[in-house]
């Protein structure tokens, strides 16, 4: 599992090995045998070493866990011994200094970090690892962003060497993913909402045969729409194959197993404006659908009324923080107690989605897996305010989408809000997530997720974020609805 440390400015501790069990400390034989050596290294240039702050960790097992060690010159590198039957580990940790070194036009940001496991011959018992990244040339404003991705390296590169008494490695793999869903609930909460009875109804689409309630036709502008609509459905970073205008997405659970495939088929029906077809494998058909036709806007043969009109203003619950003392330190009670303007940022009919967005001007998340005292249930609530995944990357796309591809584009959008007074550039204002996780110890942090709005179309950079006291963030909140039924956020009449 992973193991969020304190990030200052709320970013993520990104890991390699982490909550490892203890080595043994018998030798059963009496001998030298199966003696193992995790060795690592990291190399990192100048300009990285100005602007982050990099610490690297080894131990034997999570028992004892030591004192990070700063990484202050170029290059570190550590061997960790084991004897088998022992799990090895170590990780590193990457965060931007609280004062950073930013005097320079651009920076070069490169890091190189190699892991391997030996045996007591010095021959290579499991598969090493090695991350080499350069990013040359970055501006002054765009370190932030540039560290992000750097984390986002380290952590998709976890691992974990398991090794039996014999010596030899059981199992190498991934460390599991925080926060990973299984695609069939990803794809679930993209096509389905639950009304106020309890009951699933489309969140995208209708049922134009009262003869077929299987198929569930989706309204589109073209056949790129059509497209794009099918993307947002996956988890971020999932691999799609592609042949042509058609995809075909393997669906994963929680544990990585292939559950099914979905197929997206462009098709040739005229006639009908049928642009494209959905069709899925048994095994992860959502709800009792079998497929899902996306009909060009033309075609639509139901008579629609323009329900919500871009610019229109509503009022959203907002974050507030409520300061108190406890036991001789500052604490901050997160409730939500204050109010926000959101926007209408695009024409909706009523069978098609509205969504009303504003950014927190003066209300802040922080510290929430904090609050009375690791109240998780209260830091759910509080999340209420903001999108889901799915609703997150929509507004990302609708933000995004260039001129040329029928959208107004991402300039239009920044001017559009500073003439209501919010910044869309700032550097929290970002799509959050409505979903937390606890953490695994009393002593670890809880975290949230968000998406970049400012990474271009249909590019969805993922976040996530240890929640820590005193960490300012500009939250985006959202009030997401069909018709007049509200499907998500929490409005203020």
């Amino acid at each position: 599992m992973k193991r969020l440390k304190q990030l200052t400015w709320g970013l993520l501790a990104l890991l390699l090995c982490v909550t490892l069990p203890s080595c043994s400390d018998d030798d059963n034989s009496g001998s030298q045998a199966n003696e193992l050596t995790l060795s690592w290294e990291i190399e990192v240039s100048d300009d990285l070493l100005d602007v982050a702050e990099i610490t690297c960790t080894s131990y034997e097992g999570k028992e004892e866990t030591p004192e990070p060690q700063e990484l202050i010159g170029n290059y570190t590198s550590c061997d960790v011994k084991g004897k088998a039957p022992c799990t090895l580990g170590a990780y590193f940790t990457l965060y931007p200094k609280e004062k950073p070194d930013t005097q320079k036009a651009s920076y070069d940001l490169s890091l190189s970090v190699k892991v391997s496991l030996t045996n007591e011959k010095g021959q290579a018992v499991a598969s090493s690892f090695s991350l080499n990244k350069q990013l040359k040339g970055v501006p002054a404003d765009q370190i932030e962003k540039s560290l992000r991705s750097l984390q986002t390296l380290l952590n998709s590169a976890e691992s974990l060497y398991l090794v039996d008494a014999s010596g030899q490695v059981e199992s190498t793999s991934p460390m599991a993913e925080t926060g990973k869903s299984s695609d069939l609930q990803a794809l679930q909460e993209a096509l389905f909402t639950t009304d106020e009875s309890g009951k699933q109804q489309p969140l995208l689409g209708q049922a134009l045969d009262a003869a077929r309630p299987d198929v569930l036709s989706v309204r589109v502008n073209d056949l790129e729409d059509a497209k794009a609509t099918f993307l947002r459905w996956m988890p971020d970073a999932k691999q799609v194959i592609a042949t042509g205008d058609n995809l075909t997405w393997s669906l994963t659970d929680e544990k990585g197993n292939t559950l099914g495939k979905a197929y997206f088929t462009a098709t040739d029906d005229n006639a009908k404006g049928v642009v494209a077809k959905v069709t899925f494998d048994a095994a992860v058909k959502p709800q009792s659908i079998t497929q899902i036709n996306f009909l060009l806007s033309s075609a639509w043969p139901m008579n629609s009324t323009l329900k919500h009109r871009m610019g229109a203003r509503k009022v959203s619950a907002a974050i507030y923080l409520k300061p108190y003392r406890h036991n001789g330190y500052d604490r901050t009670t997160v409730e939500l107690t204050s109010s926000e303007y959101v926007y209408c940022i695009q024409n909706a009919y009523d069978d098609e989605l509205a969504y009303y967005v504003g950014f927190g001007k003066e209300t802040h998340i922080t510290d929430l897996e904090g609050c009375s005292h690791h109240d998780y249930n209260h830091a759910r609530d509080c999340l209420k305010a903001f999108a889901s995944e799915q609703h997150a990357k929509n507004i990302q796309d609708i933000l995004n989408k260039p001129t040329k591809k029928g959208g107004l584009g991402w300039d239009y959008y920044e001017n559009w809000f500073k003439s209501r007074d919010m910044d869309i550039t700032a550097c929290w204002s970002n799509a959050w997530y409505n979903k937390f996780e606890e953490p695994t110890y009393w002593h670890e942090y809880g975290f949230c997720w968000e998406i970049d709005l400012n990474n271009g179309y249909q590019d969805y950079e993922v976040t996530s974020h240890g929640i820590w006291i005193y960490e300012t963030r500009l939250p985006m909140y959202v009030l997401v609805y069909r018709g007049d039924q509200l499907i998500s956020g929490i409005p203020i009449e």
